[in-house]
């Protein structure tokens, strides 16, 4: 800006004691008027009249007020409009004519002495070698208008875009283009017509954005109502609070336009999102682990409302933490084991009840298998008061068998569509509980990169405070994140590996192994975080239990890349051996009469 309007200011100095110098040299011609007559036409003059014509010359000036804005200033006037030169009450006073460019000539300084000089001189135009001379003498070396010139398109030594104007044509005295000469202007774009458009570019902070074409939305799961919650360039454009989905039908509808709707991992969260999916809306489940990073409950304030406003803006943004959606099939068998577990914790619940209270009168039921609790308890020897007390929990007791007998055998029929499970099930301790388990909760393989992920998913790895240095490492007991269930069923067979496991089993010695130097309940969870990353190890490579092929390949550093025929037929005996024991369970829930084997020998095969 400094430099454009310096050089603005000496091209006007040249440019009027130019005109100065050549109306003095015109004054002491005695045939030169000040209307451009022949001397034929002049008549006798005196030295007078032409000093008195080169006064009126040298008192021209440009007045700034009605001079061409500047180049990063708005049009004062509509597009088209000429700009008059009107001269002020001060000017009037003085005497001086300010001179302002019009529709005709808008070009600037050059143009506005042109037509001062033509009417003062009486010539029609100054000559074009003068006028690049002029140009010239500006200090830019080109033969355009000088650098931050009004006419220059507003940055010094530049042009206006599109805007073109051959400078050198010959103008009238009245300041209009002469019928012979054509103004060369290039029609403006459409953006540049607006009173208020700036003339030139800059970062746009307010107004339309680019943004995505869904919108973003967040809903608020709660028991008894949901808050819905729609943000647009940062600001909420719509809310609302209802007591079910359906009547979110005209925002979130199949008719209403595509969002993508944020939604917290819960109870409902599942059906929602196969609802919405349904309706063609993009669906982003949200960790409630990291849900904190989105603003939820700062500041001590945490409401559904807030709350979908935070994941609202978060859509936004860009910064969902997503969770992992179960595939239909996987949620299936977690439903089922869901059921299995309550029936089965109930069932626990009455056994361990029966058997306070008879000892609370002197009597007791012999230790056996909770399948055969109802046979030992009717065996017992026990008072008539003791029996009619317990009779009614005996008799729920027989109903949760049956019930738990019944699930089991919808359970088979999901795992059976399952080829993953029955790999699994070659593991040591682990049966089809345990493999549909880490099946259902895991549901893909590929999630994760390493073994360590899968233990750290299911929390058996220890928590950490070990800042301010690594030389004292500072690790404390496992995180218990994740799913429960999972993680009491891999400590059973943990418990399973390390009590009646295999005696050549190398995972069965290295946890011994921790047993002795440690402690056996650190064995017992080390062997089970070990065991996580067996099973998603060979789900991985889609291969079988083989213990000491694992340990080979592992102390190489190495994949088992294929195995031989007598280890997958070794896994698959042990596989129908855990099959045929829990058939028996099954045979004995429903109340069918099982094949009489040891009780030893049914044992050994329910472990393996």
């Amino acid at each position: 800006m400094r430099g454009g309007s310096s050089g603005h200011n000496s091209a006007r100095k040249l440019v009027v004691t130019h005109a100065r110098t050549r109306a003095l040299a015109r004054a002491r011609r005695p045939w030169a008027g000040a209307s451009g007559r022949t001397p034929e036409d002049a008549g006798p003059s005196s030295p007078a009249s032409g000093i008195e014509a080169a006064r009126r010359a040298s008192r021209v000036e440009i007045s700034p007020e009605v001079s061409r804005p500047r180049w990063d200033e708005a049009a004062p006037t509509a597009p088209g409009t000429p700009m008059a030169s009107a001269p002020t009450e001060k000017s009037r006073a003085k005497g001086v004519r300010k001179v302002g460019p019009s529709a005709a000539d808008p070009a600037g300084v050059l143009g506005l002495v042109k037509g001062s000089l033509a009417e003062l001189a009486g010539c029609a135009a100054l000559d074009q070698p003068c006028a690049l001379q002029l140009r010239e003498d500006a200090g830019d070396g080109r033969t355009g208008p000088p650098a931050g010139a009004p006419g220059s398109g507003g940055k010094p030594g530049g042009k206006r875009k599109g805007q073109t104007r051959n400078a050198d044509k010959p103008v009238s005295t009245s300041g209009r283009v002469s019928p012979g000469a054509q103004e060369e202007v290039a029609e403006p774009s459409p953006g540049a017509t607006a009173p208020s458009t700036p003339t030139r570019s800059k970062t746009q902070s307010t107004g339309a954005k680019e943004g995505s074409a869904m919108r973003n939305v967040a809903l608020d799961l709660g028991v008894r109502e949901i808050s819905f919650c729609e943000v647009a360039q940062g600001k909420v454009v719509q809310r609302r609070t209802v007591r079910s989905l359906d009547a979110l039908d005209d925002l979130l509808g199949p008719d209403s336009p595509p969002a993508k709707v944020a939604v917290e991992a819960c109870r409902e969260a599942w059906v929602v999102h196969d609802k919405l999916r349904a309706w063609g809306h993009e669906v982003l489940l949200v960790d409630t682990t990291r849900s904190r990073q989105l603003g939820i409950g700062q500041h001590g304030r945490k409401t559904d409302r807030i709350d979908a406003e935070h994941m609202a803006r978060a859509v936004e943004r860009g910064g969902i933490p997503l969770a992992h959606v179960l595939s239909p099939h996987r949620r299936a068998i977690r439903e089922q084991m869901a059921v299995r577990r309550a029936l089965v914790e109930t069932r626990a619940q009455y056994v361990v009840t029966i058997r306070g209270l008879l000892r609370a009168r002197g009597e007791r039921v012999k230790t056996c298998a909770i399948d055969d609790f109802l046979v030992a308890l009717d065996k017992a020897t026990m008072s008539a008061e003791s029996r009619t007390l317990v009779a009614p929990l005996a008799t729920m007791l027989s109903g949760l068998n049956f019930q738990i007998a019944q699930c089991d055998v919808a359970l088979e029929k999901l795992c059976a569509e399952e080829p993953a499970i029955e790999r699994l099930m070659t593991a040591p301790g682990v049966g089809m509980l345990v493999a549909a388990a880490f099946v259902s909760v895991v549901d893909e393989a590929k999630r994760f990169r390493n073994a360590h992920q899968v233990a750290s998913y299911v929390g058996l790895v220890p928590f950490e405070d070990t800042s301010g240095g690594r030389e004292k490492r500072r690790l404390g007991s496992i995180t218990k994140h994740g799913n429960a269930y999972l993680r009491a069923l891999l400590v059973q067979a943990a418990h399973t590996i390390l009590r009646c496991g295999p005696s050549d089993d190398p995972m069965r010695a290295w946890g011994r192994a921790v047993v002795e130097r440690r402690d056996y309940r650190i064995g017992v969870v080390a062997v089970a975080r070990r065991l996580a990353g067996v099973l998603w190890a060979m789900w991985r490579d889609g291969t079988v239990y083989d213990g000491k092929g694992a340990a080979t390949a592992s102390s190489k550093r190495r994949r088992v890349a294929t195995q031989s025929s007598e280890v997958a037929q070794e896994a698959r005996k042990r596989v129908a051996h855990k099959m045929r024991a829990r058939e028996r369970s099954i045979r004995k829930g429903l109340g069918v009469a099982a094949n009489p084997r040891g009780r030893d020998q049914e044992k050994r095969d329910a472990m393996n």
